[in-house]
């Protein structure tokens, strides 16, 4: 385990697979950083000489520490492992996609320690970090060093509210679903009428709604190949997360959850949330 005795270290929590990805391009600029994740053994090569031991190593040895975790309560479950002492003057900046309440919470809880908490949840799949256009929709204190490192790997969208990047990145993949949902409803009745898959995909390409989410979905589709860009599980949380959101502002319209927890199949947990087109079109 690397460390920096001026305490400019990086820490990172998290290895999923966009984690794992966005670790690796931090690295390869970020001389000082260090590495925690739960399941270690997932962490291998040259990746094992940034480990720390445990999770309180990683934030008493680090002043900024980015998160990129599933939901929720695995951010909870990690705070409670660490020593309180260990959580005054850093900078959390979550790259995971939360409840607004949650990050509300938590900015409030951070604020009275002078921890400095920023929200900056993802825009973009695995692709689109190999090619460093990840987007993040960054709300809360503009810090120099933060700004540097994700404009790297990406583009940041900065709102000085704070927590609303969690509402605004819900409400995006509450459409990112929805859509989904959509072209696997067209597809279907397209199928009853004796249309071709490619028809209706010539008529997308000059649609309205063409856009890099559905040019990175539909080729997963015509290939019958759903390798993960953005999983169906980590989409179908989202869309949960969205639906409450709904309910608290008293909105009862958004039924896509519903949907894709209706076509959720165990099987789907190493699949890209495209697969809901085919499982909605063989219905």
């Amino acid at each position: 385990m690397r460390l920096n005795k001026k305490n400019n270290t990086i820490g990172f929590l998290g290895f999923g697979i966009l984690g794992k990805l966005l670790f690796e391009k931090i690295k390869s600029f970020q001389k000082d950083i260090l590495l925690f994740n739960r399941s270690t053994n997932k962490i291998k090569g040259n990746n094992k000489q940034y480990l720390c031991d445990n999770v309180n190593a990683l934030f008493s040895n680090s002043k900024i520490i980015f998160l990129i975790l599933y939901d929720d309560n695995s951010i909870k479950n990690v705070f409670n492992k660490i020593n309180k002492e260990n959580l005054k003057n850093k900078i959390l900046v979550n790259l995971t996609t939360n409840s607004y309440k949650f990050s509300h919470k938590y900015f409030y809880y951070f604020k009275k320690r002078k921890t400095i908490w920023i929200d900056a949840p993802i825009l973009g799949s695995i692709e689109a970090l190999k090619k460093n256009k990840l987007v993040f929709l960054y709300s809360g204190k503009r810090i120099k060093k933060v700004s540097n490192i994700l404009n790297t790997v990406g583009k940041i969208i900065y709102y000085k509210k704070p927590c609303i990047s969690q509402i605004l990145k819900l409400s995006h993949n509450a459409v990112c679903g929805q859509l989904l949902v959509s072209i696997g409803e067209i597809l279907k009745i397209a199928s009853n009428h004796s249309i071709h898959d490619k028809i209706v995909f010539d008529m997308f390409k000059f649609s309205a709604f063409y856009s890099p989410f559905i040019r990175n979905k539909i080729p997963k589709y015509l290939k019958n190949k759903y390798e993960v860009s953005f999983s169906y599980y980590n989409l179908m949380k989202d869309l949960k997360l969205f639906n409450r959101l709904s309910k608290d502002e008293s909105m009862t319209l958004n039924s896509t959850y519903k949907i894709f927890k209706k076509f959720y199949r165990p099987n789907f947990l190493k699949y890209d949330c495209s697969i809901i087109v085919k499982a909605i079109k063989n219905f």
